[in-house]
């Protein structure tokens, strides 16, 4: 929320925030809960939530099209995760490929690549793999939206370890771990949303809560792992279509949804600039 905010000014920002939220003739959304929340918290004010879709991808995996994919599944990581998630990935996969009497033995050795290595490809290259192993590397990612609404079959850690990763980027900065001096009492009201990643009492405190309120927690159809061995489990195992097809109906539901919230908005804040 603070992100570009001046400490001199940052009261008369908060004043001027508060001024444009509370005025009828504006209206304000977030994109997630855990930003919704947090605004709250640092203000008072309660943001509705309209998700955010990709549809500028223009692309999708869906209705089949994932099962003819090629046997490679793409990583995204951070640049603040040190260690090579993709080399391990591959290293583990061949020596289990090798390894004839072990029962999760693949039937074809996957390919990990990872989003780094292609230079900035169009959304038609990241489409053609299987699925996405996803390490969320702050609490909202603009690549979790646009993959998820390709209906491309995301790999998440489990709930239990996402606070290990989502708090990682400018979230985590404590520039931007300020409240508006006019906010209610918060005895009442949850843990605070700040959680800067070198400060383990704070992390342990309120990591959990937080995460939760992630669309990474949130959304369905994410299928989780916990360790390298679930996640090959999954690579062996999962019904891609199946899989795809359900988060084309979320995407679906959700985007009527979506175009039902902003209609109403813009009808609410056009009647008032006719009046």
């Amino acid at each position: 929320l603070l992100l570009a905010v001046d400490g001199n000014t940052r009261n008369q920002w908060f004043q001027q925030f508060r001024s444009m939220v509370t005025a009828p003739q504006h209206f304000f959304a977030c994109y997630n809960p855990f930003l919704s929340s947090m605004i709250e918290y640092q203000t008072g004010l309660a943001l509705p939530i309209i998700r955010l879709h990709g549809l500028y991808t223009q692309v999708s995996a869906g209705y089949g099209r994932v099962q003819d994919s090629r046997d490679e599944i793409l990583v995204v990581k951070g640049p603040n995760i040190c260690i090579d998630s993709v080399c391990l990935l591959n290293r583990f996969m061949q020596n289990l490929a090798n390894d004839p009497k072990d029962p999760n033995n693949p039937s074809s050795v996957v390919k990990f690549i990872g989003l780094d290595e292609l230079g900035g490809a169009p959304y038609e290259v990241l489409v053609s793999f299987k699925a996405t192993v996803l390490y969320p590397y702050d609490v909202a990612l603009a690549i979790f939206y646009e993959i998820y609404t390709m209906c491309m079959p995301l790999l998440l850690p489990s709930e239990e370890l996402l606070p290990f990763f989502v708090f990682r980027g400018l979230h985590s900065n404590a520039e931007f771990h300020h409240s508006d001096p006019y906010t209610p009492d918060k005895q009442n009201m949850t843990l605070p949303p700040f959680v800067p990643a070198m400060d383990p009492a704070k992390w342990f405190y309120a990591a959990g809560p937080w995460s939760s309120r992630t669309d990474f927690a949130k959304f369905p159809h994410l299928l989780r792992f916990s360790s390298v061995a679930d996640l090959f489990a999954l690579v062996s195992n999962t019904d891609w279509s199946k899989v795809s097809r359900q988060m084309q109906r979320f995407n679906e539901e959700t985007l009527v949804q979506s175009a039902a919230a902003w209609a109403h908005a813009v009808a609410a804040v056009a009647a008032l600039s006719v009046l």
